[in-house]
């Protein structure tokens, strides 16, 4: 059976850079070699491409690359940062958040960055977009409601619904591959913690407890497991200006814990390879 890979960046090497592991954080990988900032690695559906973004134009724009690293195209070229990439389930279009109109919206792309939609069109910020993995609707973060909350719109941009109301942060969501969950970031409880709700913002339960800060979940293809970024082995992690961020993963009920990563420097952004 073949080892579900993970991808994520880190900064182990002088500068961020993309890299890809086993799912237990064995055979690690250095996909991108650049001296700009490449970041939040996004899997084509069938495993063989990974989109990212990188700043290496000058500003942060979104690449795709082969899953070895080779090939890389650069999509997007404006003078605003676009950033936070997702395929689509059948591979033909990109999600991406820009601040190319001025404000941070959610905007899609074909692959080949032809086709240019912006989805959300509105005064507020919105990041962070996830595509259901039917690829009917697309969950995202904004602050249009006061705070950052989750909410979801169908691909087109229409019926967009506020998923969490919460006064607190809730971002970077990620759906399970079944569609039936959404986990999530959220500061509700004083620090940053994962949480994960039914699809339709229902039933949110808290599924970690640490006083470190967790981030960026994500899950694997089987929905077996949810990884995320965590400052927890930081030696002092309420103080610290550059964190010792390291890639762990649970089961979904937050139980089984494992440390994937091993180093003194920041990893981020896990995001799973489809099966």
């Amino acid at each position: 059976v073949p080892k579900t890979q993970g991808a994520f960046a880190s900064n182990r090497d002088g500068d961020f850079e993309i890299y890809v592991m086993n799912e237990d954080g064995s055979d690690l990988t250095r996909l991108t070699y650049d001296p700009a900032e490449d970041g939040r690695p996004a899997w084509s559906p069938d495993g063989t491409r990974i989109a990212f973004e990188s700043d290496r134009g000058g500003q942060y724009d979104i690449y795709i690359m082969n899953a070895d690293g080779t090939g890389v195209t650069r999509l997007t070229d404006n003078a605003a940062n676009d950033m936070y990439p997702t395929l689509t389930p059948d591979g033909s279009r990109i999600a991406f958040a820009s601040a190319s109109d001025g404000n941070w919206e959610i905007y899609a792309m074909n692959v080949d960055g032809g086709g240019l939609v912006n989805l959300t069109n509105n005064s507020a910020e919105d990041f962070s977009p996830a595509w259901s993995p039917d690829g009917a609707r697309i969950a995202f973060d904004s602050n249009r409601g006061g705070d950052y909350n989750i909410y979801a719109m169908n691909a087109n941009g229409s019926n967009v619904t506020n998923l969490t109301n919460y006064p607190a942060w809730d971002i970077h969501p990620s759906w399970s591959p079944g569609g039936g969950r959404i986990a999530f970031a959220s500061d509700r409880d004083g620090n940053w913690e994962i949480y994960a709700m039914l699809s339709d913002g229902s039933g949110a339960e808290r599924l970690t407890n640490d006083p470190g800060e967790d981030d960026h979940p994500s899950w694997t293809p089987d929905g077996t497991r949810i990884a995320f970024a965590t400052n927890r082995d930081d030696p002092d992690p309420d103080n610290c200006v550059d964190c010792n961020y390291e890639i762990h993963s649970m089961n979904p009920d937050g139980s089984g814990l494992v440390r994937l990563t091993n180093n003194p420097a920041q990893d981020l952004d896990p995001a799973w390879a489809p099966q």
